[in-house]
């Protein structure tokens, strides 16, 4: 029996990586002399490539291609303090959590800091759904570490098995999760999962198919 739901925050909840490109267009937009109009096609195609999931290698990557945007950490700040403005809420997402809601103890389990991770939830209207937010900033511990987990299980009342992770990272994700016992639910977006982790006990295309899997 299940008791518990327990999600991701970034490329589970949220779209991330739509947020991350339109930080990029804003980024170009910010800067015309690194982006001037006659290179802007291109430099959007380098700037937009596929996201990061962590925002200090998307500053490594960008800075890199780009030095007069000047260090990696300045630029990894820029994309920490603007992000969550461009995160946009997803009425068919809050319906679900909402439903969930009734039948499950719902909670995040997220890596990152507080602030951005907060911040990121206010901006998708998250904030007032979901009681029991564990980041690993302020938890200090982070997934794929079994603590963080455990912390939340204990915080939702259930035992590992009595709970399901659902997530779209298949090492931090599905792997830290299950080897903990928990169920565990794939959001694919596209993907293959990867050989060498744990299996997901089901695999949903996009979040808004995980009624389809649950008991």
């Amino acid at each position: 029996m299940i008791r518990a739901i327990l999600f991701d925050l970034d490329g589970t909840l949220v779209d991330r990586d739509g947020a991350l490109r339109r930080y990029g267009l804003d980024l170009a937009a910010r800067h015309p002399e690194i982006f001037p109009p006659e290179t802007l096609d291109r430099d959007l195609r380098v700037l937009l490539a596929a996201p990061d999931r962590d925002r200090r290698r998307f500053a490594h990557r960008v800075a890199r291609a780009f030095p007069a945007l000047g260090p990696p950490a300045a630029l990894a700040g820029d994309v920490a303090a603007r992000l969550p403005s461009f995160l946009e809420p997803e009425a068919e997402v809050i319906r679900l959590i909402d439903r969930l809601r009734n039948r499950y103890r719902v909670g995040i389990v997220t890596n990152g800091s507080g602030p951005s991770q907060r911040a990121k939830l206010a901006a998708a209207g998250l904030s007032g759904l979901i009681d029991g937010v564990f980041i690993s900033g302020v938890e200090r511990a982070a997934k794929p570490h079994a603590a963080i987990f455990r912390r939340a299980l204990a915080w939702a009342g259930a035992e590992p098995a009595e709970a399901l992770f659902v997530g779209d990272d298949p090492a931090t994700d599905v792997a830290g999760a299950s080897r903990i016992g928990m169920r565990t639910c794939w959001v694919r977006r596209g993907r293959d999962y990867p050989d060498g982790l744990p299996r997901p006990d089901a695999t949903i295309e996009t979040l808004l198919e995980l009624p389809e899997v649950l008991p």
